[in-house]
């Protein structure tokens, strides 16, 4: 597996508008959009290439022999902390616990003039989505507890939301 992140070089992105398109369209078809922007208006490919390109976001994707297997992104960032956010493609060679795993090493090596970045990354999970509690349970985060009315969507919608935490190792 090998991250790349999405970002801008010398004016040119490391991905193309078209590779991004590419993408979306394969979350549709997975059913994975609305579990993974939950609380987020996300209706085609421009939606979510333009969140991408949001300066707020940091995403790396997932390569592996020139085929994405999933990407991740970063944001809500802090001194020392940042709200991780994954979605996994299914595939023949790497499970969806050795994609997380694989993305959070990469989060924690990444490093500035002081060191390193990232002591924290944390989750905002809206409590109906259990699966992705799991999800992030058995990459090791720690389940810290539930906050009501967390959320409010587009639609003016407010749900709890389950906060989980992982610290550098």
């Amino acid at each position: 597996m090998e991250m790349v992140p999405y970002t801008e070089i010398n004016g040119a992105r490391t991905f193309s508008d078209l590779f991004l398109a590419q993408i979306f369209t394969r979350m549709a078809e997975q059913n994975l959009v609305a579990a993974i922007f939950s609380g987020i208006l996300m209706r085609n490919a421009s939606d979510f290439i333009q969140l991408m390109k949001t300066p707020s976001n940091i995403p790396v994707f997932v390569m592996d022999d020139g085929e994405c297997i999933g990407f991740a992104w970063l944001n809500g960032i802090g001194r020392n902390h940042a709200y991780g956010h994954f979605c996994y493609f299914k595939n023949d060679k790497f499970s969806s616990i050795d994609f997380g795993k694989k993305v959070i090493d990469y989060w924690f090596s990444l490093s500035g003039q002081q060191g390193a970045v990232l002591d924290v990354i944390l989750g905002a999970v809206p409590s109906f989505n259990e699966k992705a509690s799991h999800y992030v349970q058995k990459l090791g985060f720690k389940r810290l507890g539930e906050i009501p009315k967390l959320h409010i969507t587009v639609t003016g919608e407010k749900w709890a939301s389950v906060i989980h935490y992982m610290e550098r190792p």
